[in-house]
């Protein structure tokens, strides 16, 4: 395994990670030892990221010291330093054989001297960002020390906030830390906590590949801190359950005590996490796309009395104005006397552009300064941008190499002309997508639609082919790193379909993968027509539904109401209506039982919006639990007019008074959280009398103390069966 195959570092994985297996097979072969003999895993994922192995030809001195060299060329820990093709590690390895030929032993060379560095790879190190990687270090190292601090990364698009965050990775491993991140989507805002669910599986995955003692002692720690309540972590981060096991569920509490229990349960959880071997460091991307309830939860986190945590979130300044929720729950936690450090990134500099185009055509001439120059000027030094156009140089053949002098070629006047550079950088990425296969441009825009990761059983769905076709329609958008793969075994299905793979013992293999930019799956989705956009999404909500069995909807249920919610006017039989309207009930509970209350809302009202006054007669379960819930979740986000204005239209439509007495209980709620204390005695008075229960509003001079029975009494009551008796009950406690 390479150190970029680790996920544990700031690099995507190509094709030299299999220089560096290669390397490690070598090393086997030539000493019977591995690099690294380490039992922890944990310990041998720091190794392959941090530590040198020792050179085989001081564990063998027979190695001749020039093959020792070639393999730890092999094992550098970054793809630039490692040979850059296969025809200048075979250069070497015939220089070896031809010396063993004619001189009976091999003298020593530097490897790679005739390694023509003819692939065209931009480095992956960031340029210019000194001071900004010195400024997240030293934030670390005083979380590392028992502190808890929020960083925030501003800056616009492409600018390379997520790039300059990845870059504590490694000193972060290297203190035994926690790095965990989550990206939010540009299509799924309204679908609550994704990117706090993508960073524990992250983390989940992480703790899966810790020894099982370390599991062991994690698991009673967590369970020690969940006491009783763990189905709420996993009823969001179900992930945890691999971990922990199977949880009891949860006694049934009120709204308010809910929030309360979800906010303490999850505090403990991050605590955890955040010990002084430790640290945790957690990091949300795209924080201008947050759901309203990730929100919350990152003030609850911030304020709370927590230590060796470091927060960090990166976004967009330019696209948040000041009445943006982002902005005014950043003001909350300033306020509660919480310090939020800031760093705006900048663009980059004339001269680190050109030491970039120096370190990819490695050649300092005056051509590579007006080559930078140039591209400088075209993208004003955004670095995204700038990648992108210097990649397009390369695939429109305007940069060649001369195997002859081994050095790049190009011509700056052939260049200007050739008109890619009259494009900004999503209009360039969608010229260079045009130039796919049909079928990869197909796939792409159906992945744009998924979201910013996408898994290919669920693409290969809404493609309606098998899994290895849809990968096999990928490949080419792969091979330009439109998008990139989550883990190294993308190829699966490449060479066995779903049905070959099950068969193999490999059912849970999950093949993920990214776009490598926001900017790109943008550019992928800007290429579905405007007209054709919501009916795309119609059709991959339905395919979607119709994979699920019943019992996998509700676990999916976001994703499945996100698309079809998206294209409710091409919905036209009243059927599928109210099932869709059935599927948003079930998204709102969901979303409720985890105190995402805004999303909650949103999906109850597009609920009552599928269905028409007759549905109180035509379905009047559905309609009334959906206002039913409307009212609560409503009156949850403080919008007590709309509260009463539901409230009132059931208690005209319910059919019985058992339904009017649910309508009674919201309301008391509501007024009660407006703190109109006798307006809610006065509702619960008139929804006693219609029960048949009159009581005054105020006591008699007849009226008797009553005889409460003692707490510990209540255990041995029976149990009210009857609905009537019950809501009577309720109206009173």
């Amino acid at each position: 395994m390479s150190p970029e195959q680790t996920g544990r570092m700031n690099r995507t994985i190509d094709y030299r990670t299999d220089f560096y297996s290669l390397g490690v097979t070598f090393y086997e072969l030539l000493t019977n030892k591995l690099p690294f003999n380490c039992s922890d895993p944990l310990e041998i994922i720091h190794s392959h990221i941090a530590k040198q192995p020792i050179p085989p030809h001081h564990i063998n001195p027979e190695i001749p010291e020039a093959v020792s060299n070639i393999v730890m060329k092999l094992l550098f820990k970054t793809a630039e330093e490692r040979y850059q093709s296969g025809l200048g590690l075979k250069a070497d390895l015939e220089i070896c054989f031809k010396q063993l030929l004619n001189n009976s032993k091999i003298e020593n060379f530097i490897p790679g001297k005739l390694d023509k560095f003819s692939q065209f790879t931009i480095p992956q190190k960031l340029y210019g960002r000194e001071k900004e990687v010195a400024s997240l270090m030293s934030a670390f190292e005083r979380v590392s020390i028992g502190r808890s601090e929020m960083m925030l990364v501003a800056g616009y698009a492409g600018i390379g906030k997520s790039c300059l965050v990845n870059e504590i990775h490694k000193p972060v491993l290297q203190q035994c830390g926690y790095f965990i991140s989550g990206k939010f989507d540009q299509f799924k805002r309204n679908i609550p906590y994704t990117a706090l669910i993508e960073s524990f599986q992250e983390l989940t995955q992480q703790l899966l590949t810790e020894s099982s003692e370390k599991i062991i002692v994690l698991k009673q720690r967590l369970l020690e801190a969940f006491g009783e309540t763990g189905q709420v972590i996993i009823d969001v981060i179900p992930e945890i359950e691999k971990i922990v096991g199977q949880q009891p569920s949860v006694p049934q509490l009120g709204v308010i005590e809910s929030q309360n229990r979800f906010n303490r349960v999850f505090q403990k959880f991050i605590q955890v996490f955040t010990q002084k071997e430790r640290p945790l460091v957690l990091f949300f991307d795209d924080l201008q796309w947050a759901d309203v309830a990730t929100l919350k939860f990152i003030q609850m986190l911030m304020l709370d009395d927590s230590q060796y945590f470091l927060m960090i979130g990166a976004y967009r300044d330019n696209e948040v104005i000041s009445s943006h929720y982002l902005n005014q729950t950043l003001n909350e936690i300033k306020k509660a006397g919480t310090i939020i450090n800031t760093i705006t990134l900048k663009p980059l500099n004339i001269k680190d552009v050109h030491e970039l185009i120096i370190d990819t055509l490695h050649t300092v001439t005056e051509k590579t300064k007006i080559l930078a120059e140039f591209i400088f000027h075209k993208t004003q030094g955004n670095p995204f941008f700038l990648t992108q156009l210097f990649q397009t140089m390369y695939q429109e053949n305007l940069l060649n190499f001369d195997f002859n002098s081994g050095t790049w070629q190009w011509e700056i006047n052939q260049i200007q002309t050739i008109g890619i550079t009259d494009y900004d950088a999503v209009e360039l990425i969608v010229r260079n997508i045009k130039k796919l296969p049909m079928k990869t441009q197909q796939v792409l825009k159906l992945a744009a639609c998924i979201g910013n990761r996408f898994n290919i059983d669920i693409l290969a769905i809404v493609n309606e082919k098998s899994q290895s076709e849809t990968a096999s329609e990928l490949w080419e958008a792969l091979k330009v790193n439109l998008i990139i793969p989550l883990s190294d075994n993308y190829k699966a299905p490449l060479f066995f379909d779903k049905d070959i793979l099950i068969s193999l013992g490999c059912q849970e293999l999950k093949v993920s993968y990214k776009f490598l930019h926001d900017r790109i799956q943008q550019a992928a989705y800007s290429l579905i027509p405007e007209s054709e956009k919501k009916q795309t999404h119609l059709k991959i909500g339905q395919l979607i539904l119709k994979s699920y069995q019943t019992e996998e909807i509700e676990e999916n249920i976001f994703n499945i109401v996100n698309h079809l919610n998206f294209s409710t006017e091409f919905i036209c039989d009243q059927s599928q209506k109210d099932r869709l309207a059935k599927l948003n009930l079930i998204a709102s509970q969901k979303a409720k039982a985890s105190s995402a209350y805004e999303a909650a809302l949103n999906y109850s009202t597009v609920g009552l919006e599928l269905l028409t006054p007759s549905s109180w007669e035509n379905n009047y379960d559905l309609m009334l639990t959906l206002h039913l819930e409307s009212v609560e979740v409503e009156y949850l986000t403080t919008n007590f007019t709309r509260a009463a204005i539901l409230t009132e239209t059931i208690l005209h439509n319910a059919n019985n008074l058992l339904d009017k007495v649910k309508a009674y209980q919201l309301q008391i709620q509501f007024y009660m959280a407006q703190n109109q204390m006798l307006k809610a005695i006065d509702i619960g008075l008139e929804a006693l009398a219609k029960l048949g229960v009159p009581l005054s509003a105020a006591p008699n001079k007849q009226s008797t103390i009553a005889n409460l029975p003692q707490l510990e009494d209540l255990e041995n009551f029976p149990v009210v069966k009857d609905p009537w008796g019950a809501s009577t009950f309720g109206r009173n406690t």
